[in-house]
């Protein structure tokens, strides 16, 4: 019974699940921070393009 909890390098199968869960959870937040942070570039250009498209509008109508 032993012998089937232990893999080959001598990690059990629960300690093998936990780093690999962590390392998907890691990932998932670095992946999070990225999309969070691509979301806010975004939205800086977004809201900046926002700002000068009235300005042009009017200056438009003005001429």
């Amino acid at each position: 019974m032993l012998e089937c909890l232990h893999l080959n390098n001598g990690v059990t199968y629960g300690e093998a699940a936990s780093k690999s869960l962590h390392v998907q959870l890691k990932r998932l937040s670095e992946f999070a921070s990225s999309a969070a942070a691509a979301l806010k570039v975004l939205y800086k250009t977004r809201s900046s393009m926002e700002t000068v498209e009235p300005a042009t509008s009017q200056n438009l109508c003005k001429h």
